[in-house]
Parts: structure tokens; C-alpha cells; sequence
């Protein structure tokens, strides 16, 4: 039996520099007034291919244990978690840079281990 431990994206700092995060976005995308099969199967694969959220939540945790809330990396996956959060309206997919992703086989802290 595999153990999960559930983790939710909530971190208390006091850090100036957090104030100064950008969270605008774009506004929502303009859909046609009748819905069509055709529209909807595009949505679902676009939602599907680009639902980031759950990834994004996980690198942000790893990097908080990592380097801490003052880092680069972290503040990057703050402000990519709020596209993402937004994406279902919006239509804006959260894009994970290259460098913020963290190479395989890279150690996890303790409580993001998965029992085998």
C-alpha cells in the first residue's frame, strides 16, 4: 500500500520581496455563444495538455524545502501557480521553464517520499 501524504500550497513568510509579486494575467478568452462538439473536444484536450497545477504545487514544495521561500525558483513557481490556478477561465496555460524543472533522481525531502 503506497502512503501519500497530503500537502497543501499555503507557506507563511516574511519576506518583503513576496509583496511585489506579479499576478496579473490576461482576461478570459472570448468563447462563441453556441457550444459545438467540436469546441468542446478542443477544450478538453487543451485543459488535459496543459493542467499544470499539481505539478507546479510539487516543484513549489520541493524548492521550499530546498533553497527556502527567498529563492528565484520558488518566487517563478508562486507566480506560476496563479496562471495556473486562473487557466481554466482564462485559457492561459502556466509554461514550466526548462530551468525550473527539477532533473529525475534529484533527493526529495523526507515527507514527499513515497513508501515502495
Amino acid at each position: 500500500v503506497k502512503k501519500y501524504r497530503r500537502c497543501s500550497l499555503f507557506a507563511i513568510t516574511g519576506i518583503a520581496n513576496l509583496h511585489n509579486l506579479d499576478i496579473s494575467h490576461s482576461s478570459p478568452q472570448e468563447l462563441p455563444l453556441e457550444t459545438t462538439n467540436k469546441l468542446l473536444s478542443a477544450h478538453s484536450i487543451n485543459f488535459a495538455k496543459n493542467d499544470n497545477l499539481g505539478r507546479i504545487s510539487n516543484m513549489w514544495l520541493d524548492y521550499a524545502a530546498k533553497d527556502g521561500a527567498a529563492s528565484q525558483n520558488f518566487m517563478a513557481l508562486a507566480s506560476l501557480a496563479s496562471i495556473a490556478v486562473d487557466f481554466p477561465k482564462s485559457g492561459v496555460p502556466a509554461c514550466i521553464l526548462n530551468e525550473l524543472k527539477i532533473p529525475h533522481g534529484t533527493p526529495r525531502p523526507h515527507w514527499r517520499e513515497v513508501d515502495k
